[in-house]
């Protein structure tokens, strides 16, 4: 007698519904495992589609004006939720549960012996964006830019930061300068957290706050419709503003 559930192998087993099966358990039969496979895979694919679509009908909407961004005006200072998931996320990166893109990647050995005899701490020209001078601060980035443009143009005392934190990282000692001194606050402009953000924040003995892209989305704004330039979270020409780019 073969199997009722169709692997074609022998029947073992009887169950009290009069079927016979090759396994104890129905699920455990190789064609009923199959299916489900089958089933589930299915299942995932729909459901990544419909959360890409959904996405996708969320990011125009706020592109449109149509809704604002859930996080909008929030930070982990005025907002339970924000600061919960900050929690969450950076525990999940020191957890390993999350691996950062660039983790296993390596400075070649020319550009460490530059960082070396540095010093370490903020260099000049070292961040990804397109960095330069406005009104004699600079820059390292369009969201710095952006967001001294919003204070000065808003009588907000703001200058670049000089002063450098220790801090300690895999058994290592490194140098942390932030961006900029506002009213007496040191603040940092960061596109997106990183696990090195609470390391570094824990270092500083003074009143600090980090800004992220979303809590920057009023600047940005500002920006953009007061000198009349183009803002998406894919580009910007904000860099247009620099006195002097350098990058």
């Amino acid at each position: 007698m073969l199997c009722d559930y169709g692997c074609g192998n022998e029947a073992l087993y009887q169950f009290k519904n009069g079927k016979w099966c090759c396994c104890k358990c129905s699920s455990q039969c190789p064609n009923v495992k199959e299916k489900n496979s089958k089933k589930r895979k299915e299942q995932i694919d729909m459901n990544k589609e419909h959360y890409e679509n959904s996405l996708k009908k969320y990011h125009d909407a706020v592109k449109n004006g149509e809704r604002e961004v859930w996080n909008k005006g929030k930070t982990k200072d005025n907002c339970e939720g924000v600061k919960k998931y900050a929690e969450t996320l950076s525990n999940r990166y020191k957890n390993k549960e999350i691996i950062p893109v660039w983790e296993g990647k390596h400075l070649p050995e020319e550009m460490k012996k530059k960082i070396s005899l540095n010093g370490g701490g903020y260099r000049k020209g070292s961040g990804r964006g397109k960095h330069g001078w406005y009104k004699g601060i600079y820059c390292d980035s369009t969201y710095e830019l952006a967001y001294l443009i919003y204070c000065l143009d808003h009588n907000i005392d703001i200058k670049r930061c000089n002063e450098t934190f220790e801090y300690e990282y895999e058994g290592k000692k490194h140098k942390y300068t932030p961006d900029f001194i506002v009213e007496n606050t040191i603040v940092e402009i960061k596109g997106q957290y990183v696990d090195l953000v609470d390391v570094k924040a824990e270092s500083v003995d003074k009143p600090y706050k980090i800004l992220y892209k979303e809590d920057l989305q009023e600047v940005f704004e500002y920006v953009a419709k007061t000198y009349n330039k183009k803002y998406n979270k894919s580009e910007n020409n904000f860099y247009e503003l620099y006195d002097k780019l350098v990058g």
